[in-house]
């Protein structure tokens, strides 16, 4: 199956790409740019017409796929002040869909040494959920501490820079915000630019997605023919999805057991021509919530601030943002859900900007941790 990469390096997949809005060079997509549709999502942003945004989930420290997207975005804040550029922290997803959730990775000599941060056994909750322990942050600090006075690439730097970062290795918070403002620290020094930051959290609890994923909702029957349709499609082209088909009882949402905040896939239940979603947890107990009959509404479990959208978020922010700049498993979700979002929503998607195609031009980068306290910039 074609990849991204290997889509790129064709003419007939860079023509394919292109009649997809899948862009790979910036003037190119910067051209494409339209007003959004909606105003700001967010009391953040700027009243820009023109508002471009990555997405990512917060981690202790990132390497040149995810580094990619900041560079991106300051280079078209650079290039163009009027247009607004947005970072959407996904605070929402499950903490163990990336160690680098939890862990920093320090590059040593030829070995990668995991230094964890986050408590044990909160791989299945969100990381909005997660509390950070003191003790366990003391003994990660002084762990990493000690890996970085090993590493023959830290400079005499390394003592001052150390103690600026400790201060925020150190300080208890949510998981969420916890990375949240070492990322913010780290892209400072480093590249000296911090995007608009909004959290889905945010958002959730503004009830800007509301709207959009009431019409998913109420359109899925269709949304989910279109997707599976596509996905059979691109099968055939020999694309990776990145997508498995969707059941007939699909929802876009997950909700947070209150017992023990684990993220719970929902789907959709039906008695009598009523219809419900529906949660289990891993004791058996059962979360329902009514939607309605024929006009689903999302009031009920909403009232819950517990639930959180799933990879369709990019499609619920379609009409907030002018473009988007993705990596490549985004791109490659979006591939599938470009035909659903035109037929069955009645949307217009907006322009995709792959965000990590060019090689890194820093020889000496390793993550950007590492680039902060070895005193580069890129």
């Amino acid at each position: 199956m074609r990849g991204l990469q290997q889509l790129i390096n064709t003419t007939e997949g860079k023509d394919f790409l292109a009649r997809e809005g899948v862009f790979w060079q910036t003037a190119n997509f910067l051209h494409a740019l339209k007003p959004s549709a909606h105003s700001k999502i967010n009391p953040r942003q700027s009243t820009s017409s023109l508002t471009v945004y990555a997405h990512q989930q917060p981690y202790l420290d990132y390497r040149y796929s995810v580094v990619s997207k900041f560079l991106l975005l300051k280079e078209i804040a650079l290039s163009n002040p009027k247009i607004q550029t947005d970072f959407l922290w996904i605070d929402t997803d499950r903490a163990a869909s990336d160690k680098l959730s939890l862990r920093i990775y320090w590059q040593l000599e030829d070995k990668q040494i995991p230094v964890r941060f986050a408590p044990p056994h909160c791989e299945r909750h969100e990381f909005r959920f997660i509390k950070m322990d003191s003790k366990r942050l003391n003994q990660a600090t002084r762990h990493l501490g000690s890996l970085v006075l090993q590493d023959r690439s830290v400079n005499i730097h390394y003592t001052t820079r150390f103690k600026q970062l400790e201060k925020y290795l150190l300080t208890e918070d949510t998981l969420s915000s916890y990375s949240r403002r070492i990322s913010d620290f780290l892209l400072k020094q480093t590249l000296n630019y911090i995007p608009t930051p909004i959290l889905v959290s945010d958002l959730i609890q503004s009830g800007a997605l509301i709207e959009s994923l009431e019409l998913l909702i109420n359109s899925r029957i269709e949304f989910i023919n279109i997707i599976n349709s596509r996905i059979d499609l691109l099968n055939h082209m020999n694309i990776t999805t990145a997508v498995k088909p969707l059941p007939q009882n699909y929802l876009p949402l997950f909700y947070n057991c209150p017992v023990d905040n684990s993220r719970l896939r929902m789907q959709l239940a039906s008695q009598h021509g009523r219809h419900y979603a529906v949660a289990i947890n891993r004791f058996g107990d059962k979360y329902s919530f009514y939607l309605g009959k024929e006009k689903l509404i999302l009031t009920e479990i909403c009232a819950s601030s517990r639930w959180s959208p799933d990879v369709t978020l990019p499609i619920l922010l379609n009409d907030y943002y002018s473009g988007l700049i993705a990596g490549p498993s985004s791109c490659l979700y979006m591939l599938a859900f470009r035909s659903a979002m035109i037929k069955a929503l009645g949307l217009t998607p907006i322009p995709i900007l792959v965000s990590d195609y060019r090689k890194n031009q820093n020889p000496k980068f390793q993550s950007l941790m590492q680039t902060y306290l070895s005193a580069q910039t890129l």
